[in-house]
């Protein structure tokens, strides 16, 4: 009996809410030099997909929950100066395609609306 409450314990904060996984950093893409950049593979759709692919959409969510102010509700508000920022910061961490240009902003923004889901869900909502 002792053991499982002992599991228990380690499953749950002190305050009864399960302990979940936090954001991700991804430090070692921002630690990379412009020189030694992560590639990105495109299937015949011009999707990214591969390891490259999964860092891309991670170091997507860092760069707009660190970049974008949560006051713009909706991405296409978002001014273009800022995306096109982001997408040269992009271009320096990552081989890109221009034609994929489309499909990495449209991740951005769900990345944004992920994130300002999340706040609803984590501080509004349960009050």
């Amino acid at each position: 009996m002792a053991d499982t409450e002992e599991q228990n314990e380690t499953f749950f904060n002190l305050d009864g809410r399960p302990k979940r996984r936090k954001q991700t950093k991804k430090k070692h893409l921002l630690k990379r030099s412009a020189g030694d950049k992560v590639i990105v593979e495109y299937n015949q759709y011009g999707v990214p997909v591969g390891d490259g692919a999964n860092d891309l959409r991670s170091y997507i969510g860092v760069l707009v929950r660190d970049s974008i102010s949560i006051l713009y509700d909706d991405w296409r508000r978002a001014p273009l100066e800022i995306k096109d920022k982001l997408w040269d910061h992009l271009q320096t961490k990552f081989v890109l395609d221009m034609r994929s240009k489309k499909h990495v902003v449209q991740l951005m923004g769900i990345a944004l609306r992920n994130f300002i889901c999340a706040l609803n869900i984590g501080f509004i909502q349960p009050n």
